[in-house]
């Protein structure tokens, strides 16, 4: 997916190669070193740079929080889990594996449980929402993707703004 690379100002001290963004230590010898005193990078290769997802990954968010790619993973993740513990043999018999398994899954819709709990909570109520809360109305993925567009648009600025200071 694309994304938005800014290239961030950057000063670094030529003894040891220590690197900052920010110029407070631009008159002082170097904190780290000592000896050579920060001066600003101008090759942009060295300078350091600040990656701001793309309205792209939106649309990839809106899809991890629907409950059967939230299953689909779960499940995909607990068969990976098993078959690396089996593989180092951790696992007595096969019905310990499948007990193990059984139990994963039902902690996983307990926890499918909470988030739709969470969901159907009021906006207005105080309550945490996790990261992975389920989005159920189209009306609610549309009010997510407005603030995460805002979210980026603002985070592009404030990268903009600290690069060219």
């Amino acid at each position: 997916m694309p994304r938005t690379v800014i290239i961030r100002k950057t000063w670094r001290c030529p003894v040891c190669d220590a690197e900052w963004d920010s110029s407070a230590y631009n008159t002082l010898p170097c904190p780290y070193c000592g000896q050579g005193v920060v001066r600003i990078e101008t090759n942009p290769a060295r300078c350091g740079t600040l990656t701001v997802m793309g309205y792209e990954d939106i649309e990839e968010e809106i899809l991890e929080r629907d409950e059967a790619t939230y299953r689909t993973r779960g499940l995909a993740g607990i068969n990976a889990q098993a078959a690396a513990i089996d593989a180092e043999g951790e696992f007595a018999t096969p019905v310990a594996m499948a007990r193990f398994i059984t139990r994963r899954i039902d902690d996983m819709e307990q926890k499918i449980a909470s988030l739709k709990l969470e969901a159907a909570s009021g906006p207005t109520e105080p309550t945490f929402r996790p990261q992975g809360y389920f989005l159920r109305t189209p009306a609610d993925i549309t009010a997510y993707r407005s603030a995460r567009r805002a979210d980026i648009a603002a985070a592009i600025i404030v990268a903009m703004r600290s690069a060219k200071a």
